[in-house]
C-alpha cells in the first residue's frame, strides 16, 4: 500500500523538485549579476561614466522585478499541485462510508414506505408506486311494525339483522399515471364484484379515463361512497339510479376545481361483471362549485346530472322504504320499453355545522307498445347539524362529499365524544302513469350518527313509510360501521 501511494504522489513530487531546482539557478544568476553591476558601476564612476550606469541599473531593476513576479508564480504552482495532490487520496474508512451510501440508496429505489391514511397503504419515495388495501363493514339491525293494509299489499317485513357490506379492496397507481382497483363485496352469495378497472390520469383536456367495471357518472347520493352517507340508506330517488356496469368514463375538473364534469359510455352488467345486453347507454355529470370559503366550512354546490338508457326489451323500476330489510313497496314491474331519459338536479349547501341537500330526477320511457313519454319521479331534501361543531367535508376534485374527521376522536379515557349529528329526511317517489301503477309512497326520517373517529360509526335512524292508498310502516334502523 505505501509502494503504491508514493507512486501515486511520484509526478507530483519530481515537479515539484523540479521547480525547486529552477528556482535556485535564478538566485545565484540575480546574486551574480549585483555583484558584477557592482563592480562595473565602480569602475565607471571612475571613469566618469555615469548616465551610462544609471542606465543600466534601470534595467536590472526590470529583470529582477520579472524574476520576482516568476517565483510568485512558481509558489503558486506548487501549492495548487500539493493540495490537488491531497484531495486525491481517500482513507478506507472514507471509501467505505461512500460505498455504503451508494447501496443504501440504490436499495431505497426499489423500496415501498408503509403507512397509515385512514386504512394501510405503500408508497415508493418518489411517487411512481402506491397501494391501499382496505374495506369496510357495515352491520345493520331493523325493526318493522306496518298496518295491515300495508301487509296485504307488499307483504309482511320481519325484524332483521345483515351484514349490509363487507368488502375488500385493492387499489393504488403505477407508474405515476396509471390507476387501478379492484374490490369484491362478500356480504352476498355469491361474493359480487364492485369495482375492477385500470385507468389513466393526467391526460391533457381530458383529465382521467377508467375503462371496467365501476360506477355511471350520475346523481350525487350515487357517486358519493357508502362509507360517507348521512343515512343508513339512500333516498327513494335511487329508483333511478344505473349504478355500476361496464364501461369506459372520462372526467376532469376546471377553474381550479370550482367545476367538475364526468361521461361515460356503457353497457349493462351483473354483479360479476358479465355483460347482460349488447345495448350502449350514456351518463354524465356536471357540478358546479359558486361558494366555497373557509376551508370547505361554507360552500355550495349546483349539479346535472344525464342517463340515456336503451333497455334489453323491458325496464323496471321499484323501491324499498329506506330500509334494506324491507319488502318493495312499489313497483312496476317490466314492461316494454326502447328508451330511456334520466334526468336530475342536485343541490347542497353547508355553512358550519349545518347543511341542506336535495335532489330531483326524473325519468321519461318511451314504451314500445305504449305512450311515449310515461314519466316517473322522485325526489328527497335534507338537513343535518352536528352537535360537536365539525361541518361536512367536501372533496372539490370529484364534486361529493367525503370521510369526516371529529374535532376530538372519542376515548372512554379521555375527554373526546368523537362527533355527533342529527338529520331529518323527506323524501318520495311516484312509478305511476298513464298505464303503469306502479304506486308511489314517501318517507320521513329522523336520525342521530356518532362518530366515534375518522373509521367508526354508529347510526340510528327512525323512518316513518306512507304507502299511497294502502298504510304506513313505522321502521327503525341501526348501523354499527368501520372503514379502513
Amino acid at each position: 500500500m505505501e509502494k503504491e501511494k508514493l507512486d501515486y504522489l511520484e509526478p507530483v513530487e519530481v515537479a515539484k523538485g523540479v521547480y525547486w531546482v529552477d528556482l535556485r539557478q535564478k538566485i545565484i544568476v540575480c546574486l551574480c549579476t549585483v555583484i558584477v553591476s557592482c563592480f562595473c558601476l565602480t569602475e565607471a564612476v571612475q571613469a566618469d561614466e555615469l548616465p551610462e550606469l544609471k542606465e543600466q541599473w534601470k534595467v536590472m531593476q526590470k529583470q529582477m522585478q520579472e524574476q520576482a513576479r516568476q517565483m510568485e508564480a512558481m509558489q503558486e504552482k506548487i501549492k495548487q499541485l500539493e493540495a490537488e495532490s491531497q484531495a486525491r487520496i481517500e482513507t478506507p474508512k472514507e471509501m467505505k462510508e461512500r460505498v455504503i451510501a451508494l447501496e443504501e440508496k440504490i436499495a431505497k429505489k426499489d423500496s415501498l414506505n408503509v403507512f397509515w391514511k385512514d386504512g394501510l397503504s405503500f408508497a415508493s419515495d418518489d411517487e411512481q408506486f402506491s397501494i391501499k388495501v382496505g374495506g369496510r363493514l357495515h352491520m345493520d339491525a331493523g325493526w318493522f311494525r306496518e298496518s295491515s293494509g300495508v301487509k296485504d299489499a307488499v307483504g309482511n317485513s320481519e325484524d332483521d339483522g345483515e351484514i349490509r357490506r363487507a368488502r375488500f379492496y385493492m387499489k393504488g397507481t403505477m407508474y405515476e399515471n396509471f390507476l387501478y382497483c379492484l374490490e369484491y363485496d362478500w356480504a352476498t352469495e355469491p361474493a359480487s364484484l364492485k369495482h375492477a378497472f385500470i385507468g389513466l390520469k393526467n391526460i391533457p383536456y381530458l383529465g382521467t379515463i377508467r375503462a371496467g367495471h365501476h360506477f355511471e357518472p350520475f346523481g350525487l347520493e350515487t357517486m358519493t361512497s357508502s362509507n360517507y352517507l348521512t343515512f343508513v340508506e339512500y333516498g327513494l330517488s335511487a329508483a333511478f339510479w344505473p349504478s355500476r356496469n361496464m364501461g369506459i368514463t372520462a372526467s376532469s375538473n376546471l377553474f381550479d376545481e370550482r367545476m367538475t364534469w364526468a361521461t361515460g359510455v356503457f353497457r349493462d352488467a351483473d354483479n360479476q361483471g358479465n355483460l347482460t345486453g349488447n345495448e350502449y347507454n350514456w351518463s354524465s355529470r356536471l357540478t358546479f362549485l359558486p361558494l366555497y370559503e373557509e376551508n370547505g366550512s361554507k360552500l355550495f354546490h349546483l349539479g346535472g346530472t344525464y342517463s340515456l338508457r336503451h333497455p334489453k326489451e323491458t325496464l323496471q323500476y321499484r323501491s324499498r322504504p329506506e330500509a334494506h330489510q324491507a319488502q318493495y313497496f312499489v313497483d312496476t314491474g317490466s314492461f316494454p320499453a326502447k328508451r330511456a331519459h334520466i334526468l336530475g338536479i342536485e343541490a347542497a349547501f353547508v355553512n358550519g355545522p349545518l347543511s341542506v341537500q336535495a335532489e330531483y330526477m326524473g325519468s321519461i320511457v318511451n314504451q314500445t307498445s305504449g305512450p311515449s313519454n310515461t314519466y316517473f319521479q322522485g325526489g328527497y331534501i335534507y338537513g343535518s347539524y352536528f352537535l360537536t361543531g365539525e361541518h361536512r367535508p367536501y372533496s372539490k376534485s370529484s364534486g361529493v362529499f367525503s370521510r369526516l374527521r371529529p374535532l376530538k376522536n372519542f376515548s372512554p379515557t379521555a375527554d373526546g365524544l368523537g362527533a355527533w349529528e342529527v338529520l331529518l329526511r323527506y323524501s318520495y317517489l311516484d312509478l305511476t302513469d298513464d298505464n303503469i301503477s306502479g304506486g308511489n309512497m314517501s318517507d320521513v326520517t329522523l336520525g342521530l350518527n356518532w362518530y366515534l373517529n375518522p373509521n367508526m360509526k354508529i347510526m340510528w335512524n327512525y323512518t316513518y313509510s306512507h304507502l299511497n292508498r294502502k298504510g304506513d310502516a313505522n321502521i327503525f334502523l341501526t348501523r354499527f360501521q368501520i372503514t379502513f
